[in-house]
């Protein structure tokens, strides 16, 4: 079972007083730390670090907060440092990967649809204040194809419109990236969303661009010799080595299978079906 994630800390403390969604995500993140209470999470079949200073969530589907959203998999969360906090430069900044099941067809209009969907459950999901309006939850999302030459990936960008339940309860713009990839070995379609309030020229994207990047369908396949989490350092800090789950240590050879299943994995990608 799952432990008690970032977002179920922000529900869990949703009717409590100021401060309390930070106090609940530092508990959690203590009790993570407790061998008798913590559960350990399940490694995804991916490679994804984790930039310094971040937070990790991974929640199955079907999403409690959005049951409608009818797909089969896992969604995989990154969480900036300030994420639920307005006074900070990265207030609702995140990125979150939907690992599915099979190849699923997603257009802009089907993106609208769905993120939509996401984010007034997050809403209705988690504020509680007297007074609260239902329809304040509604969210709209207005997301187009990004023209790109790349074979196997469809690209899009936009906005999304919703309401913010954690910290200020006003509405908020989000801007939006989206990546969207068939892992051919794992028979898996990947969406990977970044989002932040922050205009697009802001350093902000840059490191959300790095994590995107980052991202490998196949983790069996990851070459952990290379320095790949490097630039994960967060923006005006030394470049040092991101958190990744288990394999060769750096500077440790590669084997024989490991290479083949790099190739097989980075084989994969580059040959994945258009979306």
């Amino acid at each position: 079972m799952l432990r008690l994630g970032l977002l179920g800390a922000c529900l869990s403390a949703c009717a409590q007083p100021p401060g309390a969604v930070d106090q609940a995500i530092d508990h959690d993140a203590a009790s993570a730390r407790e061998p008798a209470v913590a559960a350990p999470e399940p490694t995804p079949p991916f490679e994804w670090p984790v930039p310094l200073g971040w937070r990790t969530e991974t929640i199955p589907f079907p999403l409690g907060f959005a049951p409608g959203l009818r797909y089969d998999g896992l969604e995989e969360v990154r969480f900036a440092p300030g994420m639920f906090k307005p006074d900070r430069e990265d207030f609702w900044t995140y990125a979150f990967v939907w690992w599915l099941s099979g190849s699923v067809a997603f257009a802009a209009r089907t993106l609208e649809a769905d993120l939509a969907d996401y984010f007034e459950g997050l809403s209705l999901a988690v504020e509680h204040q007297d007074g609260f309006d239902p329809q304040q939850a509604t969210a709209t999302a207005v997301i187009e194809p990004v023209p790109q030459t790349k074979p196997g990936e469809a690209l899009f960008e936009g906005t999304v419109l919703t309401h913010d339940p954690f910290a200020t309860h006003a509405r908020i713009t989000l801007n939006v990236q989206i990546r969207v990839f068939r892992c051919e070995i794992e028979d898996r379609t990947v969406g990977l969303f970044l989002l932040s309030p922050q205009p697009s020229e802001h350093p902000l994207w840059g490191e959300l661009a790095a994590l995107r990047d980052a991202f490998r369908c196949c983790g069996r396949c990851f070459d952990r010799s290379s320095p790949t989490s490097a630039w994960l350092a967060p923006t005006g800090t030394p470049r040092r080595t991101a958190q990744r789950r288990g394999g060769r240590e750096p500077g440790e050879a590669p084997s024989d299978q490991d290479r083949k299943l790099r190739a097989r994995c980075l084989g994969s990608t580059s040959r994945a079906t258009r979306i």
